[in-house]
């Protein structure tokens, strides 16, 4: 079933994934040359949420998915939260943006191994490996929440489960229990 899914999907141009990376990279090297990470500060980041009012949980948690994609400890998000808002408002908007950056980077991660990198990403892994890729895809909900236990929000976490064969639904409860 997996082989009829991979070969009905659309194959994208082979340009479109180092566009996407290259598209990352210089976002980020964009904003760090323009000192936007020197606005880091939590007097500045308290001073932005009060300016966003309701919407700044909402930026907070796109913030939380982009921060993600490019690798950032969700750790940070989740005590910048803490710091920046009453816990009965970090508490929330720390969750909700944990399991968008998850899905978030989980998409992204499909989205660049489409086209059938993730099949060659498989097919070099260890055979004592193999196991628990088939144990994501059958028992997904369960192995994602263990792992997660033990991983937290680690972005390296998430590509491996875009690699896996663990389907998307099933990767999120995981991830909320976890």
């Amino acid at each position: 079933m997996d082989e009829d899914r991979e070969a009905s999907a659309p194959s994208l141009p082979k340009w479109v994934r180092p566009v996407a990376i290259a598209s990352v990279a210089v976002v980020a090297l964009v904003a760090w040359q323009l000192g936007l990470f020197d606005l880091l500060t939590l007097d500045y980041m308290r001073g932005l949420a009060e300016k966003a009012g309701p919407w700044g949980p909402v930026l907070f948690v796109l913030l939380f998915g982009l921060g993600e994609i490019l690798a950032v400890p969700s750790v940070i998000f989740v005590v910048v939260a803490g710091l920046v808002w009453p816990l009965h408002i970090a508490l929330p908007t720390a969750y909700v943006g944990a399991m968008f950056a998850c899905a978030t980077v989980f998409g992204f991660g499909r989205f660049l191994l489409a086209g059938g990198w993730g099949d060659a990403i498989r097919a070099r892994l260890p055979k004592d490996v193999e196991k628990y890729d088939l144990a994501l895809a059958n028992r997904g909900v369960r192995t994602v929440a263990v792992l997660r236990f033990f991983t937290f929000m680690s972005p390296l976490m998430h590509y491996v489960l875009a690699a896996s064969r663990v389907r998307f639904v099933p990767m999120m409860i995981g991830s909320a229990i976890g």
